[in-house]
């Protein structure tokens, strides 16, 4: 450890990629740290919150943000004397509009998850209701699959520490996790004429672009089609994404909520 936050100490942001490995090699190493983190903790979070307030990149914004929940992940109750500092940051990403916050306020809600989880119920709980309307406000305002699971693990998490906060929302909340759960969006019908479609993957853009142009349906835009004239179907990984958080989500709410 302390050779590998020696490293990170010398490494310019303008250097994203080698920053972007020493980032990953970290989060893989405190995995198993865990209680044996504290020694390096002053460091670690001098480090994140270094990036968080200075970094011009996002993606190393990003990068400490991820860290920031592995970190917590490791030290528990330990981290309580850095919250302050993180959850502000946290909070002014996630009221951020521009569309180049996206994958940042991703992360954002996942490391305030994991932080309702594992900072304790006291330093957390007088938060909880405000986190909670930061996560109504993102999905009321963007139509994207992965801040909206995102936004349903923060709930979850926020189920475990305060679950008196989600009651004046349930309902706002159950719905949006509901509508998650029958949309179609993403699904594409194959036809029976159309023999050679595979389970198009995330990075497959220029094959869907293909399949579009030969005719193929997208259920939410397309007439009914007969049942017998479908091949098979195929979904994008982000709506299983969220589909599948949803259900999770629903489970631990419904479990902590009564």
């Amino acid at each position: 450890m302390p050779l590998l936050l020696g490293y990170m100490s010398c490494l310019s942001h303008a250097k994203v990629g080698h920053v972007t490995k020493a980032f990953y090699a970290l989060e893989n190493f405190m995995e198993n740290l865990g209680e044996e983190i504290a020694p390096y903790l002053p460091t670690l979070m001098e480090t994140m919150l270094s990036a968080l307030n200075t970094a011009e990149d996002l993606k190393i914004k990003e990068l400490a943000v991820s860290a920031i929940g592995a970190i917590a992940n490791a030290a528990k109750e330990l981290l309580v004397p850095y919250f302050p500092p993180v959850i502000e940051s946290l909070k002014g990403f996630l009221t951020a509009t521009s569309e180049e916050m996206r994958s940042l306020q991703t992360q954002a809600l996942d490391t305030l998850s994991v932080l309702a989880r594992t900072i304790g119920k006291d330093v957390f709980g007088p938060l909880a209701a405000e986190c909670v309307q930061l996560g109504l406000n993102l999905s009321d305002t963007i139509d994207d699959p992965d801040l909206r699971r995102c936004t349903y693990s923060l709930y979850s998490a926020v189920s475990t520490v305060c679950p008196d906060c989600l009651t004046p929302h349930l309902t706002a909340i159950t719905t949006v996790m509901l509508l998650g759960l029958k949309s179609t969006e993403g699904v594409m019908t194959h036809l029976e004429e159309d023999k050679t479609f595979v389970l198009l993957d995330d990075e497959d853009d220029d094959d869907l672009d293909d399949v579009e142009k030969d005719g193929d349906a997208i259920l939410t835009d397309e007439p009914e089609i007969d049942v017998h004239e479908v091949a098979g179907f195929s979904v994008e990984n982000s709506f299983i994404d969220e589909k599948e958080d949803a259900c999770d989500a629903l489970g631990e709410i419904a479990y902590n909520t009564g």
